[in-house]
């Protein structure tokens, strides 16, 4: 016997110092809500209260968007791959899509937008080619905005050196993006789906 063990031995631990208890402020990845008696429905786990308002927000939300990937399945050929957890929302032939849903006027640059228009690409536009990336697979990016107000308006964001290649226009060697209407794109590009 060491003297650690008489030492430990000679002096036993309380009940109430053995007990470590940790009080946080982090909440549950994914709560399980329970109604109590008084009404009020709380997590059962972290003891959150549930928000109803916020809660049904964040599943319009989401609605929304899924909804807007399956009217850009139909319209533009397509396919919706966005359930399965990457960046890429659509697979078509040429391009991996991402798509964006807002409710609200569209900007005012883009409102009377038809024919193509060489910018420089925002930092969101980026980020999102970038979150592509790893799942292009010899295709280019391509990033659609939409916005719902009384009728739906498309606004497709390509890389210019990409459109060029597709389409035989000169290259664009600046890192430049196209931002063009659906239709426009329709028009020119056709359909975006695999042939089978």
């Amino acid at each position: 016997m060491t003297d650690l063990d008489a030492l430990l031995e000679a002096n036993p631990a309380e009940p109430e110092s053995a007990i470590t208890v940790v009080v946080t402020d982090r909440k549950c990845r994914r709560h399980d809500w329970v109604r109590a008696d008084a009404g009020a429905t709380t997590c059962d786990g972290c003891g959150a209260i549930k928000d109803d308002v916020k809660s049904r927000r964040g599943k319009t939300a989401r609605r929304s968007g899924h909804d807007n990937e399956r009217r850009l399945e139909r319209l533009f050929g397509a396919t919706k791959v966005g359930e399965f957890g990457t960046a890429v929302d659509l697979l078509g032939r040429d391009f991996c899509w991402q798509a964006k849903h807002s409710h609200g006027e569209a900007p005012s640059w883009t409102r009377d937008l038809h024919e193509p228009r060489l910018v420089s690409g925002d930092a969101t536009v980026r980020a999102y080619a970038v979150a592509m990336a790893p799942h292009l697979a010899g295709r280019a990016p391509l990033v659609v905005r939409s916005w719902a107000t009384t009728r739906t308006v498309d606004r497709i964001w390509v890389p210019a050196a990409a459109w060029s290649q597709l389409h035989g226009t000169p290259p664009d060697a600046s890192g430049r993006w196209l931002v063009m209407s659906g239709e426009w794109f329709l028009e020119v590009h056709g359909r975006d789906e695999e042939t089978r």
